[in-house]
Formats: C-alpha cells, structure tokens, sequence
C-alpha cells in the first residue's frame, strides 16, 4: 500500500520535466560528426535524413512535454516525426548495417515492446511506471542510433564499446533516480515553467558533456 502511495505521489508534471529534456540524449550520438556528414557527398542519403529527423523530434519533444501533453499539434507532431525515424531507421539497419539480424529485429521490437507498455499503467494513474517505460524504450532508441553512427567501436574495440555502454547506462539512469528522490524528498511542490524547464534542458547538456569527457578519457586509456 505504502509503494502505490510513492507511485501514485508521482504526476504529470514530474514526468514532463524528466522526459521533456531527457529528450536531448538524442542528439548525442549524431553530434560530433554531424557537420561532417551533412556536407560530405560520400555519405549515404539516409543518414542525413536520419540526423535531420532526430533534431526535429528533439525541438517537437521539447514542446510536446513542456505543454504537457495538451497541445494537440505539438503532440501530434511528436508523434508523427517520432514514427518516421522509427521506420527510417528499421530501413537503414535493414539496407546498410551490417550487424547480425538479430541485433536488427530485436532492437525495434524491444523498443516498441517498452513504448506501448507503459499506456495501461497511465490509464491506471502509475505515472512513474508510465515514465520509467516511456525512459527505457528510448534508453533503446538511443542505442538504436548509436549503432548506426558508431559501428566501427563494436566491430573495432568490443571492450571499449562494453565501457561506454556501462558508462551511458549508470549516467542515464542515475539522473532518474535523483530526480526521483528528490521530487519525492526535496520538491513536493513542484510546478514546470519556463525557468524550470530550461534549468531541466542545461541540466542535460552538463550531464552530455561530463558523460562525453569520460568517453574521451577512457578511449585515450584504453586505444
């Protein structure tokens, strides 16, 4: 009784302020290179549509969870770019990685295994368990695009691969289960506007850039 009271203290506004700018983690695996590839004329067409939708539905997610779900448009706009990439990506796997199939038919059924998951908990009002789903399908989808702008890492240095995935992984999911304690312990009454959510949106972005550096470092120890 005690759990679904901690559950059920866990609303609308607490998961539009972890998901509204967990949005960002997104564009990571695209940055670096970004530049690089949008210019370049060896690259695959693909690609670039990929890196253009990804900073679409990041600007669309943004919006979408800051309004809080209630602006149809952004909603649906949301939706609509996120669904693309979605099936951009299951065809760029499909025609130009070279990743076991497996890895390539796992991958999106796992990601829409978690998306559709978490509806029944939100119909029953288990926000938090809506969110931790919603969170872990694009934990998923984050990965998904790595692969795809990285596949040198796990065919070159599978070790250093494994680093980065455990590093991504514990960054990723600390930065939940502190907001979590402290909506639960520190902020009871929390409210979302602007200052709060761009405060949210740097957060990210220093979580980004601690989580590059020690990408950086840990490559230059172990290459």
């Amino acid at each position: 009784m005690y759990n679904n009271i901690i559950i059920m203290q866990f609303d609308n506004l607490h998961q539009s302020y972890i998901l509204g700018p967990s949005t960002i983690w997104l564009i990571y695996p695209i940055i670096n290179d970004t530049y690089n590839i949008i210019k370049s004329n060896d690259i695959i067409i693909v690609k670039k549509i990929i890196i253009c939708n990804i900073f679409m539905v990041t600007i669309a997610s943004l919006f979408n969870w800051y309004f809080l779900n209630k602006n149809k448009l952004c909603n649906y706009i949301d939706s609509l770019l996120a669904k693309s990439l979605f099936c951009i990506m299951i065809y760029y796997h499909i025609c130009y990685s070279n990743y076991h199939y497996i890895i390539q038919i796992i991958i999106p059924i796992i990601i829409i295994i978690f998306y559709y998951s978490g509806k029944p908990f939100r119909h029953m009002n288990y926000i938090l368990i809506d969110t931790l789903c919603h969170y872990t399908f694009r934990f998923i989808g984050y990965w998904w695009v790595f692969l795809a702008f990285y596949h040198d890492i796990l065919h070159n240095s599978y070790l250093y691969f494994v680093y980065v995935f455990i590093i991504n992984t514990l960054i990723y999911y600390l930065h939940i289960l502190y907001l979590i304690i402290y909506f639960k312990y520190y902020c009871k009454n929390f409210v979302i506007n602007l200052y709060s959510y761009l405060y949210g949106c740097i957060y990210i972005i220093n979580l980004i850039i601690i989580n590059h550096l020690i990408i950086c470092n840990l490559f230059i120890t172990i290459i």
